[in-house]
């Protein structure tokens, strides 16, 4: 990590696997960052993430959330807690001043966002949707790609995530006898399915869909198990997009162009994607790989989850930004957050899966 005066000045709400993660990709960023305190609900869990993070005695380990947010010394707040607590710690965050960095997905519903979004710009801070997959060098080199026209325009987008952990979900998630995922908001499509869907706004430049399908199941407690998501946008573009806990597949992307396709494996953090010409029918194939991209990002460090070094890009975003006196991302824009919230509520419409937040 750059040793500077100018060091950006976290705190970390919720010490969990993902806050571990995103404290640990610090380590690897262009800029200076430096954790000051972190919070959990008992000042246990914090020490414990201390010392698990080998973090130096002058970082602060509080046993409430309030105590953080009262430091003032916390310049940005980062929040890696259960999805249903984002709206309820992300406004504390700001009603006290910080700058926000909130996980995905910003809040359950379009309501709790716009929220968000009034009161980041009430305070004058800076809010963002920790959307991370947007940061990584193949998804610039990706847009890069798109917009040079190569393959000339963009027409369709496939693209699949699977999560077959979620079968397992009581020990997963550590849920309490009574508490199901609508409980926390980490529901499939909230927590991993929204990826498909980040990307297709992505490669479309974030245009707002004309018209979402689904199709999909969900179990006896409401939650939903896969959904199979059609987002039709202009000019005949469209996104044929699969999510599933059930199912074990790649979770590979496809872009299909006039005058070829791209595919990025393991799209949600990839380190390669393979550019092709021309097309294949049933009847002949004329397709010639033009270049496979390699952008590597792993680091030496040994993560929870697949791509987490890479939480590095984003981190280093919110540096430039907040060094640069914007209040908002220019990449994952306050617009970006208020379309994905929509699809999202759109689709568990669809799909008639209701979190107790919908019933505020």
């Amino acid at each position: 990590m750059p040793l500077t005066q100018n060091a950006l000045k976290w705190g970390v709400i919720g010490c969990g696997l993902i806050s571990h993660d995103f404290v640990k990709s610090l380590n690897s960023c262009e800029h200076a960052h430096k954790v000051v305190a972190v919070a959990e609900d008992n000042v246990t869990g914090a020490e414990n993430f201390k010392k698990k993070l080998d973090l130096t005695d002058e970082v602060k380990a509080y046993g409430s959330f309030q105590e953080l947010f009262e430091d003032p010394n916390v310049e940005v707040v980062y929040v890696g807690i259960v999805n249903f607590l984002h709206f309820k710690m992300t406004m504390e965050a700001l009603e006290h001043g910080k700058h926000v960095l909130c996980e995905k997905p910003l809040g359950m519903n379009t309501k709790q966002v716009k929220e968000m979004i009034e009161k980041a710009k009430e305070k004058k801070v800076f809010l963002m949707e920790a959307c991370f997959s947007r940061f990584f060098p193949v998804w610039r080199a990706l847009k890069e790609q798109l917009n040079n026209k190569t393959l000339g325009e963009t027409t369709s987008i496939h693209a699949n995530m699977a999560n077959h952990s979620y079968t397992d979900m009581p020990n997963r998630f550590r849920l309490r006898p009574g508490v199901t995922l609508l409980d926390t908001g980490a529901i499939p499509l909230m927590d991993f399915g929204l990826y498909t869907i980040m990307f297709a706004l992505f490669v479309f430049n974030d245009e707002k869909p004309k018209k979402v399908s689904v199709a999909g199941e969900k179990n006896e407690e409401g939650v939903d198990v896969w959904g199979n998501i059609t987002l039709e946008f202009s000019n005949n573009k469209k996104a044929a997009l699969f999510y599933s806990r059930a199912d074990i597949f790649p979770n590979n992307a496809y872009i299909g162009c006039t005058k070829g396709h791209v595919i990025v494996p393991e799209f949600r953090s990839p380190d390669h994607m393979e550019i092709i010409r021309g097309r294949s029918c049933a009847s002949a194939v004329e397709e010639e790989l033009i270049e496979v991209v390699q952008l590597p990002y792993e680091d030496d460090q040994t993560y929870n989850f697949l791509g987490s070094s890479g939480l590095r890009y984003e981190a280093d975003h919110v540096y430039e930004s907040i060094r640069n006196g914007k209040l908002e991302s220019d990449n994952v824009t306050h617009k970006f957050s208020l379309t994905i919230a929509e699809i999202l509520e759109e689709i568990r419409r669809q799909l008639g899966v209701v979190l107790p937040q919908d019933k505020e």
